[in-house]
């Protein structure tokens, strides 16, 4: 008897077709998440794949992000290696959001966001994202950046 999928799951099964990942891409994503959940030992809740800007190729992915109830991983695309990098939600220091076609809560094909992220020890990481995909990258900040962030 098959296991239902958790709420987690189905959430980031529906991601993935919007953003119309192929069978492969999608079995690759699901191998990598359950290597990050059994490393890492919390449950994944989000992802977020950067897609980059218009002139990339169709579907491109630049990076994965992997989001835990309180560590965000960037895995980047690599072959034949493992490159992550972890970085707990409550080490945010700041966040700068930048849209253009948008003003945040809608969106049109032609609209990109990025987001800058520093934490605490310096390190820096950006997210992008074009098109409908903007609104998972608001989501995103909404859920596990906004509410984490050290007040000035």
């Amino acid at each position: 008897m098959d296991k239902e999928p958790s709420r987690y799951e189905q959430r980031i099964g529906e991601y993935m077709e919007r953003m119309q990942l192929s069978a492969e891409a999608r079995k690759t994503v699901s191998a990598r998440l359950a290597g990050h959940k059994s490393l890492f030992g919390r449950v994944v809740k989000d992802i977020f794949f950067c897609n980059g800007t218009p002139g990339d190729a169709p579907r491109k992915q630049q990076s994965l992000w992997v989001f835990t109830s309180d560590v965000a991983s960037e895995m980047r695309d690599a072959a034949s290696q493992v490159d992550i990098d972890f970085a707990k939600h409550s080490d945010v220091r700041y966040v700068k959001l930048t849209a253009r076609e948008s003003d945040l809560f809608s969106v049109s094909n032609s609209s990109l966001m990025t987001m800058q992220i520093s934490y605490a020890g310096g390190h820096e990481s950006t997210l992008t994202a074009h098109g409908q995909n903007c609104l998972q990258l608001m989501t995103m900040f909404r859920k596990y950046f906004s509410r984490h962030m050290a007040p000035f």
